[in-house]
């Protein structure tokens, strides 16, 4: 599994193994010694029915094993493009032509986005395999008749990765501590002692008011967690944050974050990274910010007016059903199993 951009990690259930690798062999090099597992200690693998890859490289090299690991079907479930993956001219050229390569040659297509078929696909000619799929919870393993912590934020997800901007959200916690407003943020993510955020937070003083958590296993966050908490926070960085990978820009809706909050019945605060977010207000869920002022309002606004926060806390779960796991999940899945079954009884009848 990839550790982080620079990291990689395999683990045999005994033992774990760390090493650093460049990020385009670092699939196939996973890949390679995963069939060396499975030979190794289960002669064959069992056959796989469907295989879902979540990155062009994770589909590629899987792509290039199909055969080995016996798969019948592959799906590349593209959840994060982005036209300048690596700043490395060459690297990034490669990297597109597996993106490229990955759509036309698997077996289904799942995207967030449409952006990405607009730009690789503007003809449509691949449209039959393609599905539209959001972000996605568990609504019923979610456990939400739980004590909540008074007063407390919550984020869960990238920390040091440039997608994420916690500065205006920090001024505005600064604000809040000077005003003696009580408060807690609970951090769920990997950060290292001298990280950026970290320093901010010595600078500012709020050693006392956040706390990093490490990282849990999102089932976990979601089912048991997040529920515990008052506001569910997501501070990202903008179009003007030097940096800033583009595929934070391509999708449109709330993020897999967002829905993770709002499926345990959090009203949301999030930075406004483009129009799409507006609908958080529109449909009273939270707020969508842009300055640290907007961030300082708006907590102090579902902090303090109790009658105000139940209903976002209410509209907030309503909401939620538009990307409940069964509901988006189950006709796709019903829709793939009815065409292999057709397929394999023309075969049949052949």
């Amino acid at each position: 599994m990839p550790k982080d951009n620079r990291k990689s990690v395999i683990y045999d259930g005994k033992k774990e193994f760390t090493f650093k690798i460049p990020p385009v062999i670092q699939y196939p090099f996973e890949g390679l010694y995963g069939l060396i597992f499975w030979y190794k200690y289960f002669k064959l693998p069992p056959k796989i029915d469907l295989a879902i890859c979540f990155d062009s490289l994770a589909y590629f090299h899987t792509y290039l094993s199909k055969i080995l690991l016996r798969i019948d079907k592959i799906v590349y479930y593209n959840v994060d493009y982005s036209k300048k993956r690596f700043s490395n001219v060459l690297m990034n050229a490669i990297y597109q032509y597996i993106t490229k390569f990955s759509y036309i040659t698997c077996d289904y297509f799942f995207a967030f986005s449409n952006k990405f078929v607009e730009e690789v696909d503007p003809t449509g000619k691949y449209a039959y395999k393609h599905f539209a799929i959001k972000p996605t919870i568990d609504l019923k393993s979610v456990k939400r008749n739980v004590k909540k912590y008074p007063y407390s934020l919550v984020y869960a997800g990238s920390i040091d990765y440039g997608t994420i901007n916690f500065s205006p959200l920090l001024k505005a916690l600064s604000q809040l501590k000077k005003e003696n407003i009580s408060f807690i943020l609970d951090v769920y993510g990997k950060t290292g002692a001298q990280s950026t955020i970290r320093n901010e937070i010595r600078m500012l003083n709020l050693d006392d008011r956040i706390f990093f958590r490490g990282v849990l296993d999102n089932y976990i966050l979601t089912s048991a967690i997040l529920a515990k908490y008052t506001i569910g926070i997501a501070s990202y960085a903008t179009t003007s944050d030097a940096h800033t990978p583009d595929h934070s820009f391509m999708n449109k809706g709330l993020t897999g974050k967002l829905v993770d909050y709002i499926g345990a019945g959090l009203p949301i605060i999030s930075t406004r990274i483009n129009d799409s977010f507006l609908l958080i207000d529109k449909n009273k869920i939270g707020f969508s910010v842009i300055d640290a002022d907007d961030w300082y309002k708006s907590i102090k606004t579902l902090f303090f007016d109790k009658s105000l926060y139940k209903i976002y806390s209410k509209n907030a779960l309503r909401f939620a059903k538009n990307y409940d796991t069964d509901k988006l999940l189950e006709p796709v899945f019903r829709k793939i199993l009815l065409k292999t079954r057709s397929i394999a009884c023309l075969q049949e009848n052949h």
